[in-house]
């Protein structure tokens, strides 16, 4: 079993939509929901469910043990079927790369290959993220539109905390570190260059 094959179509879509489905299944349970359960595990375990090998018992133990290679290599050396070779080599769509010049397995895959053209990055990498980003805010706005207890919660605000809060955090640990690095840096320098002088 290929898992890149499953990964984008199969895989992705179906973890994605599980969380969503869980999120749904804790805020409003209804006996419907059971239908998308199955259709959202199908998705996940496609690779298996599917596999027509799956009646083989060795078959299905040697095609989950590839499973569990495919994601678990790749960290520690470059290897061309895994997780992390699967990713680098989607990215050069975008990218693009000359396999002569870095010579990675991962990337022997395919031949030289140019960048995709900017249009269908821009559909594919911005606009296709944000409507899936704007469909899920609409879906969490409307669960949160209905009174609880008489009090409508403020599901805007915090997905905005949610969205922008790590991004503030991370701007404003930097500042203060650029600030501390810029103010004790020289103090640290001078010190250092007077123990050293000291000791000569």
């Amino acid at each position: 079993m290929d898992s890149s094959r499953f990964a984008g179509p199969s895989i992705y879509l179906g973890v994605r939509t599980l969380v969503l489905l869980l999120y749904i299944t804790m805020s409003v349970f209804i006996p419907h929901i059971i239908y998308f359960w199955v259709t959202v595990l199908g998705l996940c375990i496609a690779p298996f469910l599917f596999n027509p090998h799956q009646f083989s018992f060795t078959d299905f133990i040697i095609d989950y043990r590839e499973f569990l290679r495919w994601m678990s290599r790749g960290n520690s050396r470059t290897h061309a079927n895994s997780w992390v070779g699967y990713c680098r080599l989607s990215r050069t769509r975008i990218t693009g790369f000359k396999r002569k010049r870095l010579g990675l397995p991962s990337e022997k895959l395919s031949s030289d290959m140019p960048r995709a053209p900017w249009k269908s990055i821009v559909v594919g990498e911005i606009i296709g993220p944000i409507c899936l980003a704007i469909v899920f805010v609409v879906c969490y706005l409307f669960v949160k539109s209905f009174a609880v207890g008489g009090v409508v919660e403020p599901g805007l605000l915090r997905i905005a905390i949610i969205a922008l809060g790590p991004i503030v955090w991370n701007m404003a640990m930097l500042t203060l570190l650029f600030l501390i690095s810029l103010f004790l840096g020289p103090c640290v320098s001078q010190v250092c260059t007077q123990w050293a002088c000291a000791d000569i």
